[in-house]
């Protein structure tokens, strides 16, 4: 499996963003049939290195990956998070060795 994992650093950790943004992410699924998983999370541990939110897509293979970038429902989210984000970062990588 593929997996695509971001961290968000938001502007403002207010629970009304956090759960629109939750919303948001966990609607992909039924609309981007290439998703076999998702899970978003929020940060419980608040440290100088912590981010706010991590967001874990596995895909079946990473040329599911460009499907669900260029998606319009993935691009609608990704603009949401463009308005109440800070930073984000992100790891790609296969489970296989």
């Amino acid at each position: 499996m593929f997996h695509h994992i971001i961290f968000y650093r938001v502007k403002e950790n207010k629970k009304e963003n956090m759960q629109e943004l939750k919303k948001r992410l966990l609607a992909m699924p039924g609309e981007i049939s290439v998703i076999k998983k998702i899970t978003v999370g929020f940060n419980v541990i608040h440290s100088k290195r912590s981010v706010d939110v991590c967001l874990h897509v596995v895909f079946e293979k990473m040329d599911d990956l460009q499907i669900y970038l260029d998606h319009p429902f993935h691009v609608k989210v990704a603009e949401y998070i463009g308005t109440i984000k800070d930073e984000s970062y992100s790891a790609d990588f296969y489970d296989e060795v």
